[in-house]
């Protein structure tokens, strides 16, 4: 819908099912540069039914690789400068697993919750494990695990910062072997 000196598209209840990568319901407008404003605005409601978790490593780039896992039941709202617009509502995790390249470690995360928050990624008590519950429940071993709170600060895409704190107890940090 783009009517004169009004340059306004309005997504109403649009539906992508990506071959079941990716199933949403969308809803809001993105403004279209003009005098008034030169940079386009986004205002847009996603309830996610199911998608890949693998979409973190677009915001966390180069931070994390190899995930896998799914978001189940989550909504985010996408306001602000389409360029660096800001996020916020929650995603579910299921069977989530990712490797923190820099330590070279492997996490696995299921049933939790992420936040986002403006420009921020918010961990809230999400609890991570060393390995996943299969895992455990085959080597007949409990699943270490490791309490996360903090956020990482996503700065408008450029110079990422970390503010995390991890409680634990015999739980791998740095992986020193091949």
């Amino acid at each position: 819908n783009k009517e004169k000196n009004n340059p306004i598209i309005n997504i109403t209840k649009a539906t992508v099912n990506n071959k079941g990568s990716y199933v949403l319901d969308a809803n809001g407008t993105v403004t279209l540069p003009d005098k008034n404003h030169k940079i386009p605005q986004i205002n847009v409601t996603a309830n996610i039914i199911e998608g890949k978790l693998t979409f973190l490593e677009a915001f966390l780039k180069g931070l994390i690789s190899k995930t896998e896992g799914k978001i189940l039941n989550s909504k985010l709202v996408i306001a602000g400068d389409i360029s660096k617009p800001s996020f916020n509502g929650s995603i579910g995790i299921a069977n989530g697993k990712t490797t923190v390249n820099y330590l070279q470690t492997e996490y696995f995360i299921d049933n939790e919750t992420i936040f986002f928050k403006d420009h921020d990624i918010v961990f809230k008590n999400v609890i991570l494990t060393d390995k996943s519950a299969a895992d455990a429940r085959k080597d007949n071993k409990k699943a270490n695990e490791a309490l996360l709170n903090g956020a990482v600060h996503l700065n408008d895409f450029k110079k990422m910062s970390i503010d995390l704190n991890m409680t634990t107890n015999n739980f791998p940090f740095l992986k020193t072997t091949a």
